[in-house]
């Protein structure tokens, strides 16, 4: 089976006009034609051809010419007719350098809607101007029959513009396409299909290179395929698709996306690098996965998490932040020791909280304890005076009560603290005690409360200093005793 290639459009190209009487097109290889039995292109051709074709020659530097598409012209005057009669326009392997929706033409008002019986456009080449982008627009229009379709299609230096389209039966097709310097702007469509499992929005396999996909205002449900796309130069945006049923992002590979006010019910992001991504203000309901193989920075700002999100951002993660989010249902991470490790750089306390809630719903209490603990250290930061010194005391002594082992070490060198005192103070005496070892067992006992009454204090000095000895050994024990059962009972 052959494998379809690719147009690199980077240097320079040239245009020569030819007969094409045997009317064989291709694009990207010139084994694979209209006439191919593959069936990997379509054999039909464009209906507003003007009997010329083209061949499209990348030249290299030394100024050899290598041919890279042979593609039929365009007649636009024709192309104007059908525009005005609604009937099936055809733009498959067409060269097309002028493209005009004719607007402004007589008696023809911008507030109409406009009927197509279909619209197709694979296998074409799409040319702007050398010295800026060239705008098509689709806007206003109604495909009776099928798919919208540009497959296999390249566009060079072209802005996009697809706005108010009505598909009542069919998807919105730009697999297998090539986008370089060029715009695709996608907004208020509706796409409905027989067909439930294929996404009714599709750019796989496609290549963007310099190029942006914008998909924004859409009220309708739609599912949108990215599947296995690749993009250098440029960004993915989603905005309030506000009806999403599914989202595909398989095997990609994309520099910036940003998805933001939208509903996802399903979200399948797996084995795919994307090195900057930011979810503002969406709610992600049913099974999620957003799982990178590369990643450098994940934002999920402002979400709701409704159901289950698996994440697994990879090994090269540089920032992580969940601001904002409101999770009603559970985030399970692959790398979670990573993740946390990366968030301590954003120093904002209510991310922690909400980790350590997740991981307390998950049963998973070694995150949580190390989430809750640096949840209070932040806080800390926060706090003023006298109750500042007390909580530092606390997240010393016990990691704010998730570490009992530091608690047990806090008791065994309070008590050595206390038997040092005794020992050395020369106003402070006990009968029966002379060596060190007497005064570690004076202090332990007190600390204790246990008072065997074989060692007492002399005078009233030393009877004080016993006191509050007693008095941080009833509270240090008290608390550990909490900290253990905590540890313990869940």
């Amino acid at each position: 089976m052959k494998i379809r290639g690719r147009i690199m459009f980077t240097g320079k190209y040239e245009v020569e006009y030819i007969d094409n009487e045997e009317e064989l097109y291709w694009i990207k290889d010139s084994s694979i034609s209209n006439k191919s039995d593959d069936g990997i292109y379509p054999k039909n051709i464009t209906n507003v051809g003007n009997g010329k074709s083209v061949i499209v020659y990348r030249v290299s530097e030394d100024g050899n010419k290598t041919a890279v598409a042979r593609l039929a012209c365009i007649d636009y005057e024709k192309l104007e007719t059908m525009f005005l009669e609604g009937k099936e326009i055809n733009l498959n392997y067409a060269y097309i350098d002028c493209f005009s929706w004719y607007r402004n033409i007589k008696n023809y008002r911008e507030s109409e809607t406009v009927e197509f019986d279909s619209f197709q456009a694979c296998c074409s080449l799409w040319v702007g101007s050398d010295t800026k982008n060239t705008r098509v627009d689709f806007w206003k229009m109604r495909v009776k029959n099928g798919n919208m379709s540009f497959t296999d299609s390249v566009f060079y230096k072209i802005d996009i513009n697809i706005a108010t389209v009505y598909i009542p039966d069919g998807r919105m097709r730009f697999e297998e396409c090539s986008f370089y310097n060029s715009e695709v702007n996608i907004s208020n469509v509706i796409c409905r299909t027989r067909e439930k499992l294929l996404e009714t929005i599709t750019f796989a396999r496609s290549v963007f290179k310099n190029s942006d996909l914008i998909i924004t205002m859409i009220r309708s449900n739609i599912s949108i395929s990215l599947l296995c796309l690749k993009m250098t130069g440029g960004s993915v945006r989603l905005e309030f698709v506000m009806n999403m049923d599914e989202l595909v992002i398989f095997g990609a590979d994309i520099e910036n996306m940003q998805i933001n006010h939208s509903k996802i019910e399903d979200f399948n992001l797996q084995h795919t690098s994307v090195r900057n991504i930011k979810l503002k203000k969406c709610k992600l309901y049913g099974h999620c996965e957003m799982k990178f193989t590369a990643s450098k920075k994940i934002e999920i700002i402002d979400c709701s998490v409704n159901s289950i999100l698996h994440l697994d951002a990879g090994d090269g993660i540089e920032k992580f932040s969940i601001e904002g989010m409101i999770n009603n249902g559970r985030i399970e991470f692959i790398n979670t020791d990573k993740i946390i490790d990366v968030m301590k750089k954003n120093k904002d306390s209510s991310q922690f909280l909400v980790m350590k809630e997740n991981f307390k719903l998950l049963g998973q209490n070694r995150e949580e304890d190390i989430c809750y603990l640096e949840y209070r250290r932040l806080e800390n930061k926060n706090i003023k005076g006298s109750k500042r010194i007390v909580d530092s005391i606390v997240g010393i002594t016990s990691g704010y009560g998730t570490k009992p082992q530091w608690m047990l070490i806090t008791v065994l060198l309070s008590i050595v603290a206390f038997a040092t005192v005794y020992y050395t103070v020369p106003y402070i005496s006990f009968g029966h005690a002379k060596t060190y070892i007497d005064y570690l067992y004076v202090s332990g006992i007190t600390y204790f409360t246990v008072g065997y009454g074989d060692i007492t204090p002399l005078n009233s000095l030393t009877k004080l200093v016993v006191l509050l000895e007693s008095f941080v050994g009833i509270s240090s024990m008290s608390y550990l005793l909490v900290v253990l059962s905590r540890k313990i009972i869940r």
